[in-house]
């Protein structure tokens, strides 16, 4: 599980960077400095008003300072860096976000001026256009000309058909008639075939006379050649050959997407047909009678690890160290007397040591190569290529491969290059004579029915050649375009048919525009109906969706072969026709699985239907390691929208914000959607939405927990401090050794805690891999099952390879992303290793823009977030490799984070006003009224009169300052002291109460056990209004905690408790489920203490007078709505083995008085056979807590719906929770107000509760309620 040690510096990133104009004024200060080759270096964006070719940077009204003593010992450095500069150099790069120019401007802040070294403190800087051509990044002003506005599948009959490799395909009456077409004479072929396309967008013209991989907009017509009653024409194959003109040798290479080659049949008038190519004159040289060729075996049906586009052979040398390979080599020259060159490449997967295979040729030996071992936290294998130089022979020759030291061994390829003698081949291949002039032919095996074509390509449709027919069977050619490829074939011969694939359906993708949200599905069509349900969720939003399948995609931008370029064009067309940013995409969300084996050839995929997921975008950074490092997939390719852009994807910024839904079943994908719609609808808000969880690694000399540190920073300012950030450093808490390993018992218990409370972000930062978190597995896939995470929050994991969704290796994300309406809503991380200080640079950048606003004052979505972080990246320098592209959003892009937008102020404590100077002294034993108001929004200080609805109030005690344990002495062993930071201190109250009108009072009573002392405590507010459409947060630390209250009486009197399993009925050793539910009213006049300061004054809970595991309660208490000195307890116990069993409940008030419940009870696996529910206040006036109880859930979680009905049987409130599995009862809590937030009148009422369970016939309990008014 490595998380990798980068050897870049960064420094801290204080301000989130503006995006400026072409001409502002700068104050540089050393944080806003990244550190580059140990120089500070200080980066900007500017973002020029006039589209220009070039530009030139000028620096203006430079203001210098002296240097401090820290920057005085960079001098040496700067010296040898920089020399003596008198004036900052200056460098930029032109970038495009968006299709919009950005100028990354970037320079080092020190000059050398009369003898001196000095700093530059502000300057102006000014971007000046010195070229007056624009710079085309979106092609919107010839998108017409580039993309059609209608696909030929728009209308008319169609089929779809595919062949397997290269070469002259025949289409016979009979086989048409297979298709449902009759008339030969009207059949036409389009398409261009299976060969993978450029990854490079590029549009500009290219010479007719080079081979070009590019692609035309649609489907071009094939030229076709009727003879004989029946049709000929050039297919494509999926192997790519491409000629190194200094190597002078061709490379072969496979379509890493399809294994298949595809076109379409349709009828129309007036067929295309091959047409000949003006002659040529001859020149007077020799004719040529070879042509460079080369042929290769490469069987791809395994690979040494999940990732990449690294396939070999089947053979493992470790089963059999010998084996034999055989390749043709046919019409080889019988003049070629020298040595050839043999390409041979292969992989090892050895952690030991080095593996050695040696080679022959038809049993004469070619030579020996080695592949040294790999390092096994990064890597699965390492490869190698070595090139012999043997004669060979014509026809088949045997290449012999013996592993002699290691035998884990795999082939991946042989090649062969060698002159072939031009004839007239059985199959037809293609050829290129590779010259740089005209060039005349000679090929043998020519009769009556030859024709030479030249193969078409996008603008140069196939044609033919003039044969001139000479004697002896040769034949003469010409060609002035010899870099092109050619085929020589007799038309009088049989050749293979395509295969039928099925008829197509009419469509037009062309002809969308101004599309915001992209979201594409496989072909299969198990996923479609829930990627429409949530398009239609977010055009209720405002957005424009299209659901697109993927075999539309191919069909139109791939020529029917799958090819991750195929969406990727299809985003290019809407990016390039969106009239301004504005109108462009900014959404795609992937719906669907992707496995790194897109052509189902191993053993692990090729039984599964290829139909029901999406391609990979796979990516190697190395020919020789292999393995999660260099190997990894990322989504970000499919946003790389910019002409040009491809080619060097790192450091290109990416144009829209993706994300992804790692779904292959309709449940799955129902599931995920559920959620998305209700984090949309808010249905669960509520005071956790206030509480932030970072949580960070230990050892590495305090790496892991330094960077959560950074990202607290940056969450308090894009935050203003309203967030309650709870710390989880492993290194604070003592480490013990556990069975397997060294552990962290007290941080896996306080994040249960954590998860089980909710909290709108949970932020890790440290060591991890698929199923564990942290070398001390402190988390494990295990727990993520068994926590109960009633709440949705979102998942950001800076660490190694969490989710490397191309696998099907089981990860602990899809736990919780796959669990109904519990669990998380997203989670940001990586799907590979990565490197710890570009993750933080990340980390921190995504969480600044979590809590931005956009330009209409919405909340920055998930997405767009994760895209203008890693742009900032580019931008900055921080990171331009590929460690940023293996962090994907694992969930709906277009969602923001789920946070309080409106504010709630205090205005005043006990009567008196507040200013920001104030210092209130708050003492135990005190009383104390707060009163406050909301206000409306972002920069409205005014209050919002009509919000009406609840307030939570939550007071803690001074911040606390802590210290790691360094528990492996890594910080000791570099010269450093364990990390010390602050953390808020101890949750002294905790309370609800109404807001009416804008307004709202709380009273709370202040414990005895308090930190007395003069730093000041904070109180934080959440409110939401009744409809659950506005919520609001804020805090005040206007006041501290200190002394006792002079008119505080003597409280000798203890809390009073009344403790319960399921409901008020339940007797002493009365039968209950495994998992009961403990409900508790408690009440006293002082207020109860919840303070958790004091060793012994929680509320605490011992099951089976088990000491060791009394856990504390104080997170489940609430007081009632209004009140500080009663309120109501539920906990669901942990499941528990039938038998007799005893719990005892301990409750302090805040003068330390206690109360001690004792409670015996029998466990059973068939109590409550039935579906019962009750209430635990009933009558109720003001609160009331619904309980069931059920048959055991089974291993799955279930849902359960709430419902309140008046006299009439209108359903007047809802609720929906998720049931743990194998759990006997749920609990849920109502203020007695409707739906619209509308108080519930006096009467009678019924309550429902309704359990769903996945195969299970829904059950069903009622009650009676009655509510009434004191």
């Amino acid at each position: 599980m490595p998380l990798l040690r980068s050897f870049l510096l960064l420094a801290s990133l204080a301000t989130l960077p503006a995006m400026a104009d072409e001409q502002a004024f700068y104050h540089i200060t050393a944080q806003q400095c990244s550190v580059i080759d140990s120089i500070p270096v200080f980066t900007e964006e500017l973002r020029p008003t006039q589209s220009a070719g070039n530009y030139r940077i000028e620096l203006l009204f430079p203001e210098y300072r002296e240097l401090t003593s820290t920057e005085r010992a960079l001098i040496p450095t700067l010296r040898s860096k920089l020399g003596t500069p008198t004036a900052p150099k200056i460098k930029q790069t032109i970038l495009v976000d968006r299709g919009m120019p950005v100028i990354s401007v970037s320079f080092t802040p020190f000059v050398y001026q009369n003898g001196k070294w000095k700093y530059v403190s502000s300057c102006q800087l000014r971007a000046v256009p010195v070229s007056s051509a624009p710079l085309s990044t979106r092609g919107n002003t010839n998108a017409n000309e580039r993309w059609t506005t209608q696909s030929v599948l728009a209308q008319g009959k169609w089929a779809k058909i595919r062949v397997k490799e290269e070469g002259i395909y025949q289409i016979t009456p009979d086989f048409l008639r297979r298709l449902g077409f009759s008339d030969l004479e009207r059949v036409k072929v389009y398409g261009y075939g299976g060969l993978q396309q450029d990854e490079v967008l590029a549009f500009d013209t290219e010479s007719p006379s080079k081979d070009s991989k590019r692609v035309a907009d649609d489907l071009t017509e094939v030229p076709t050649l009727r003879e004989n009653g029946k049709i000929l024409f050039w297919a494509e194959g999926t192997t790519r050959r491409t000629y190194d003109r200094y190597r002078k040798r061709w490379t072969l290479s496979q379509n890493s997407y399809s294994s298949h080659s595809y076109y379409f049949i349709t009828e129309g008038e007036t067929p295309l047909t091959v047409e000949k190519l003006p002659a040529v004159t001859a020149d007077n040289k020799t004719p040529r009678t070879t042509v460079p060729y080369a042929v290769t075996l490469d069987t791809d049906e395994a690979g040494f690890y999940e990732g990449g586009r690294r396939f070999f052979d089947g053979h493992d040398f470790a089963l059999g160290n010998s084996r034999n390979f055989k390749v043709n080599v046919l019409d080889l020259d019988p003049g070629s007397a020298d040595a050839l060159p043999i390409e041979i490449a292969w992989g090892a997967s050895s952690a030991t040591g080095t593996t050695t295979a040696e080679f022959k040729l038809n049993g004469e030996n070619l030579g020996r190569a080695a592949i040294g071992s790999y390092y096994s936290l990064t890597e699965s294998a390492r490869a190698n290529t070595s090139v012999f130089e043997h004669t060979i022979r014509s026809g088949e020759n045997t290449i012999n491969m013996v592993t002699t030291q290691g035998n884990h061994a795999r082939l991946d390829y042989i090649t062969i290059n060698y002159p072939r003698l031009l004839t007239v081949a059985e199959r037809p291949y293609s050829f290129s004579p590779q010259t740089d002039m005209t060039t005349t032919l000679q090929a043998d095996g020519v009769g009556e029915f030859t024709q030479v074509w030249r193969i078409g390509q996008v603008g140069s449709p196939t044609a033919a050649l003039t044969l001139t027919q000479q004697t002896d069977g040769k034949g003469l050619f010409t060609t002035d375009t010899p870099q092109r490829r050619f085929v020589i074939f007799n038309t009088n011969r049989d050749f293979p048919q395509p295969e039928f694939v099925g008829n197509v359906a009419n469509q037009n993708l062309h002809a969308d525009h101004d599309i915001d949200y992209v979201i594409a599905v496989p072909t299969g069509g198990k996923l479609t109906a829930q990627a429409e349900r949530l398009a239609e969720i977010h055009r209720q939003r405002g957005l424009t969706v299209k659901v697109v399948p993927s075999n539309l995609l191919y069909n139109e931008f791939s020529s029917g072969t799958p090819d991750a370029n195929a969406l990727r064009r299809y985003l290019k067309m809407l990016y390039d026709r969106a009239a301004t940013p504005n109108k462009a995409p900014r959404y795609l969300l992937l719906m669907g699985k992707s496995p790194w084996d897109n052509r189902f050839v191993t053993e692990e995929w090729k039984k599964l239907s290829i139909d029901d997921y999406l391609l990979a975008y796979e990516y190697d950074a190395s020919t020789q390691s292999i393995g999660t490092v260099s190997s990894f997939v990322t989504d970000d390719f499919y946003a790389l929208l910019d002409d040009g852009e491809g080619k060097y994807i790192y450091s290109e910024k990416v144009d829209l914000s993706t994300g992804r839904m790692v779904c292959t079943t309709e449940e799955e994908a129902k599931t995920l959607v559920d959620k998305v719609e209700r984090y949309l609808k808010n249905e669960d808000a509520g005071p956790w939405k206030n509480r932030i969880v970072m949580m960070a690694d230990d050892g590495d000399s305090n790496e892991h927990a330094e960077d959560a540190e950074r990202v607290c920073n940056a969450i308090a300012q894009g935050g203003k401090k309203r967030f309650t950030v709870d710390k989880v450093y492993w290194d604070y808490y003592n480490r013990v050794p556990g069975a397997t390993s060294l552990t962290y018992p007290a941080a896996s218990a306080a994040i249960e805690q954590a998860i089980t409370s909710g909290a709108v972000l949970f932020n890790y930062s440290g060591h991890g891999s698929p199923t564990v978190i942290s070398n001390e597995k402190t988390l494990v896939l295990d727990d993520f099952k068994r926590f109960s995470a009633p709440h949705l929050g979102l998942w950001v994991l800076a660490s190694c390879e969490i989710y490397p969704f191309d696998s099907r290796e089981n990860n602990l994300a899809d736990v919780f992303l796959f669990r109904p309406n519990s669990g998380a809503v997203a989670f940001m991380c990586a799907t590979r290793a990565v490197y710890a200080t570009q993750n933080n640079a990340l980390n921190i950048e995504f969480c600044k823009r979590l809590l931005t606003r956009d330009q209409q004052g919405k909340l920055t979505t998930m997405g767009e977030a994760l895209r203008q972080a890693k742009n900032e990246l580019i931008s900055s320098q921080s990171d331009l490799t590929i460690n940023k592209m293996k962090y994907v959003l694992f969930g709906d892009p277009a969602i923001p984070l789920s946070v309080p937008t409106g504010t709630a102020v205090l205005d005043s404590i006990d009567g008196k006003a507040l200013s920001s100077s104030s210092n209130v002294r708050l003492s135990a034993g005190q009383v104390v009224t707060f009163s406050g108001h909301i206000e409306g929004g972002e920069n409205n200080s005014t209050v919002y009169q009509s919000f009406n609805g609840t307030l939570t109030a939550e007071i803690y005690d001074r911040d606390e300052t802590r210290t790691c344990k360094d528990n492996d002495g890594s910080a000791a062993r570099v010269g450093r002291r364990p990390l010390t930071f602050t953390t808020h201190g101890n949750k002294v109250f905790r309370g609800t109460t109404r807001v009416e009108n804008g307004r709202f009072t709380i009273t709370a009573s202040v414990p005895r056990d308090i930190s007395y002392s003069d730093e000041a405590a904070k109180i934080s507010f959440y409110a939401v209004s009744d409809d659950k459409q506005t919520e609001c947060n804020g805090t005040n630390s206007g006041f501290h905690l200190n002394g006792t209250a002079e008119k505080a009486s003597p409280d000798t009197i203890a809390p009073k408790v009344v403790a319960y399993l399921n409901e008020v009925e339940t007797p002493e050793y009365g039968v209950v489920g495994r998992t009961p539910t403990l409900i508790a009213d408690i009440s006293d006049d002082s207020g109860i203490n919840t303070a958790g300061t004091s060793i012994g004054h929680d509320i605490e809970l011992t099951l089976d007078d088990d000491l060791s595991s009394t856990v504390s309660l104080n997170e489940h208490f609430t007081y009632a709505p209004g009140s500080y000195n009663s309120g109501q307890l539920v906990y669901r116990l942990p499941t528990l083995m039938p038998g007799l069993h005893t719990m005892t409940l301990r409750v302090w008030d805040v003068n330390n008085n206690s109360t001690t419940q004792r409670l015996g009870f029998i466990v059973s696996d068939g109590a409550g056979q039935g579906t019962r529910v009750y209430s635990t206040v009933n009558p109720a006036s003001t609160h009331t807590t619904f309980v069931a109880g059920f048959p055991t859930v089974g291993e799955n979680e279930a849902t359960i719906v709430w419902e309140v009905f008046d006299r009439t049987g209108k359903t007047i409130w809802t609720k929906h929770n998720t049931v743990a599995a194998k759990s006997g009862t749920a609990a849920v809590a109502w203020n007695l107000r409707s739906n619209d937030g509308l108080l519930s009148p006096e009467g009678v009422y019924v309550v429902k509760a309704t359990l769903k369970a996945n195969g299970q016939k829904a059950q069903q309990a009622t009650q009676k309620l009655i509510i009434v008014r004191p």
